[in-house]
């Protein structure tokens, strides 16, 4: 066979093709009366031979026809992620054999006889996969070796395989009698596994199992199952287990002697209902109370504050660093730890999130020295020492409370009166209830020596100076207090309490969703882990996720689901 070539310089087509300005047709002679090798009568054709195509005899097709029925092409069924898809793409696969194969077919609608049709195919070529030894030894009637041998399976008139079992005249149907056998680790098992559970509305194991075993024999049934259901994206929101991780290793600030209050952690609680007077028909105004807890000692300080404003948490914070002496670090929750919360805390956020109140800590914490170290959002966890306190200062106040609306002298008064019985628990177990052995070290040693609510000593000042040595006596039980925190109470934060097992890492690219406790898990945002914080021990446990509008948010490991997608 032989073709005609024109050169591309020569075709007048490939003018416009190429781009053309159209006052350069006008004098283009190429384009008006084409090449001018076609002009007079000594025009030579430039032919170029071209092979026939090689005609496809008959067993190519039956081949191809071998091929799709006897083996079904194994690796097409891993590419799909959803049954009923697949089962089209091979309804279309059968029809185009009957074509090849001269039968009449019909190319409208699926029927539900392809569709069964199909499936059957589907389930022989993956039984033919993974169980052909035990299908090549029904055929050839030898005994069958291996797990299947218990089963006594047969191949049905459709050829496929089946539990032969000892149902034989039970009065129930078919397939329940003699059910299908699915292999393990199969792509399209857990496919059918799949669609049972969303038919059954994500029903459980137990359920999604029991009506699978209608119609199906599982290997390894129960793993199978599982494997599924907890992939279940739908199902993990309804579930919300938050990641978890190693519990890490103490801060340098919590487990080195330091000045009581040089290193504190800071909360607000509240609000509280405060009387303006002690009238009967006083008004009643908002109060909240600043906690601040020494990270060494335990030891608790306590503010009342009447509002949420810049100026009263200054005038405040300022109270406590001339009553316990200038900090060099302060750690607090992060602002956004108060964000719709609830309407009680919206004043909290405000305050948090406004810039007057950012610039006036800065400024003040700039002059005085003063770090501010900020938690990831929404992970009490990570300030789990300041939210103790708060626990236990809640703990006290409920029961004295009695529903009692106080002035802000008698509130102020209760909470230092609570302040003084948190520094005087325990740091280590009573082992002994006399006081001079410092098995029961408190808060208040590290203060004044002693329990903030100890009895008053006896009077010595009649007793000789030289007796007593004082400043040194006093030397030597600041020194024991330091020695007993150092022997016995550092020793007794060693063991982790919870968060005992270590986990992989959480890594950037991970789908995870936003655990929010004040909306339902179905509505809890969707984001992407950008990037991963590693701790001293390189385990991960601040991540910052990206959700669907652009914004990034920083989250503990503790606050996030990571979803079961691939």
């Amino acid at each position: 066979m032989s073709w005609h070539f024109t050169p591309g310089l020569l075709n007048p087509a490939d003018i416009l093709s190429r781009g053309a300005d159209p006052l350069d047709l006008v004098n283009n002679t190429l384009w008006k009366q084409g090449p001018d090798y076609l002009e007079g009568n000594n025009y030579n054709f430039h032919l170029a031979h071209i092979e026939k195509p090689i005609q496809c005899t008959e067993s190519i097709d039956t081949v191809c026809v071998t091929n799709v029925e006897d083996k079904v092409i194994h690796p097409l069924f891993e590419k799909y992620s959803t049954l009923y898809k697949t089962i089209r793409i091979m309804v279309y696969v059968l029809k185009f054999i009957k074509i090849c194969k001269k039968k009449t077919v019909n190319l409208g609608q699926i029927s539900v006889g392809d569709f069964r049709e199909a499936l059957n195919s589907i389930i022989k070529g993956i039984q033919l996969h993974y169980f052909g030894e035990e299908l090549k030894c029904i055929t050839e009637k030898r005994e069958i070796k291996g797990s299947l041998k218990s089963l006594h399976p047969f191949v049905d008139e459709n050829g496929v395989l089946r539990v032969g079992g000892r149902l034989h005249h039970a009065n129930i149907n078919y397939s329940k009698k003699f059910p299908i056998i699915l292999p393990k680790y199969c792509h399209i098992t857990k496919l059918i596994v799949k669609v049972e559970h969303l038919a059954l509305m994500h029903g459980g194991l137990k359920l999604t199992l029991s009506s699978l075993q209608q119609r199906y024999y599982l290997i390894n049934s129960v793993r199978e199952c599982k494997s599924v259901i907890h992939k279940c994206v739908v199902c993990c929101r309804h579930k919300a287990e938050a990641s978890k991780q190693l519990m890490g290793s103490l801060p340098k600030d919590r487990v080195n002697p330091a000045r009581v209050f040089e290193r504190v952690g800071m909360d607000y609680c509240g609000p509280f209902d405060i009387k303006q007077s002690s009238k009967r028909s006083s008004t009643v105004s908002k109060g909240y109370v600043a906690l601040f807890v020494c990270f060494a000692s335990k030891a608790v300080h306590i503010e009342v504050v009447s509002d949420m404003s810049s100026e009263t948490f200054l005038a405040a914070f300022k109270r406590f660093v001339n009553r316990r002496g200038i900090p060099t670090d302060v750690f607090c929750d992060n602002s956004t730890t108060y964000k719709g919360s609830n309407n009680q805390l919206k004043e909290l956020y405000k305050l948090h999130s406004s810039k007057d109140f950012q610039e006036s800590i800065h400024n003040y914490s700039l002059q005085k020295e003063i770090k501010f170290h900020f938690i990831p959002a929404y992970s009490p966890n990570h300030g789990g020492l300041w939210d103790a306190s708060v626990k236990s200062l809640k703990y006290h106040l409920k029961r004295i409370s009695t529903f009692k609306i106080f002035t802000y002298e008698q509130f102020n008064t209760i909470m230092i009166e609570i302040e003084g019985i948190l520094n005087s628990r325990p740091l280590l177990s009573i082992t002994s209830q006399d006081c001079s052995d410092f098995s029961y070290l408190t808060p208040g040693h590290f203060i004044i020596g002693c329990p903030l609510t100890a009895i008053p000593q006896p009077d010595l000042t009649d007793i000789p100076t030289n007796r007593l040595r004082f400043w040194r006596c006093c030397e030597q039980v600041r020194q024991n207090f330091w020695k007993v925190w150092s022997r016995d109470y550092l020793s007794s934060l060693n063991e982790r309490t919870k968060w005992k097992k270590e986990l992989p890492n959480l890594i950037e690219g991970n789908i995870v969703l936003l655990i929010d406790a004040n909306t339902p898990p179905l509505h809890w945002l969707m984001g992407r882990i950008t990037k991963v914080f590693h701790g001293d021990d390189n385990k991960v446990r601040v991540v910052e996720v990206q959700t669907s509008n652009g914004k990034l948010h920083t989250r503990a490991v503790s606050k996030i689901v990571v979803l079961p997608v691939e």
